[in-house]
């Protein structure tokens, strides 16, 4: 497998499911689900992550009612929690590295 193939499956699989892609390329489901573990793990090496100057809290709907924390400044999604309870929201920001940088 060229690593252009490598490299293209690997980008796929964050849209796709991996049976269709499986599919398309006459590869296991398995070697795309490695594929894609790999090209993961990369991005996480090369992709710092910020604690937010300017950091909100708000809820959305999907099925049941989720915390949703977001970068205000730059208008994006940092982390959509599986509840909005109290406890969860708490235990996510004790935990959350660089917290002391939050300013609002």
């Amino acid at each position: 497998m060229t690593s252009r193939l490598v490299s293209w499956i690997g980008k796929q699989a964050i849209k796709r499911t991996f049976a269709s892609i499986a599919e398309e390329v006459g590869v296991t489901e398995g070697s795309v689900r490695n594929i894609f573990r790999n090209y993961i793990n990369e991005l996480e090496q090369t992709i710092r992550f910020e604690t937010p100057k300017w950091m909100g809290i708000d809820e959305i709907h999907l099925i049941k009612p989720r915390g949703v924390i977001t970068n205000i400044q730059k208008n994006t999604v940092v982390e959509l929690l599986l509840n909005r309870n109290k406890e969860t929201i708490i235990k996510y920001l004790s935990g959350l590295w660089g917290k002391e940088e939050i300013t609002y």
